[in-house]
């Protein structure tokens, strides 16, 4: 080994030569602007990737701050639209909104996608007719009928929300071209 490289301590060396105190005084200098970054590394002779690991470490944001402990629905519903549009990872939500838990954000995902396709289910659907208030059918060939028309029906709803509410054009428009095969 050579001199140079005796002469710069380890990273386990420098946490173990300061205190908790000192590291936190130190971070608290800067802080306050009453001593630089170049300075703090000369006047305790560390790296200055160490200080950056302090002030990562030990920065007063997040001493002194506790996480937030609960969100209103608004609130919730900001940071997952936020996370959905992609303009935040999950990660970066934690961190700028001092979520406690690593789950927590991963969860409000997840029931704001239930919320979305209950929504779905629970959207204006044609009122049907109950089996016990149709008439009697007289033969099998009413029964298919009657069955093709609900099934007919349903398809429709179907369609009236999907066109609705993810603006998707299913229908044909009148006058429309049609290959012929």
């Amino acid at each position: 080994m050579s001199n140079y490289q005796k002469s710069i301590p380890s990273q386990r060396e420098i946490y173990t030569r300061f205190s908790k105190s000192t590291i936190l005084q130190v971070v608290k200098e800067i802080e306050n602007g009453s001593i630089s970054r170049k300075e703090a590394c000369n006047r305790y002779g560390m790296a200055y990737v160490t200080l950056c690991d302090w002030i990562n470490k030990y920065d007063s944001d997040t001493i002194l701050t506790p996480p937030r402990s609960s969100f209103s629905p608004r609130q919730k519903r900001i940071i997952v639209k936020a996370i959905q549009e992609a303009k935040l990872s999950v990660k970066e939500a934690n961190l700028r909104y001092k979520i406690s838990g690593k789950d927590t954000v991963k969860r409000w995902l997840r029931e704001a996608k239930a919320a979305d396709n209950s929504e779905l289910v629970s959207s204006k659907l044609l009122p049907m007719k109950v089996k016990s208030q149709l008439p009697p059918v007289a033969n099998n060939q009413d029964k298919e009928l009657l069955e093709a028309k609900w099934k007919i029906q349903a398809l429709e709803t179907l369609i009236d929300i999907a066109e609705g509410q993810f603006k998707i054009n299913i229908r044909k428009k009148p006058g429309a071209k049609q290959s012929s095969k």
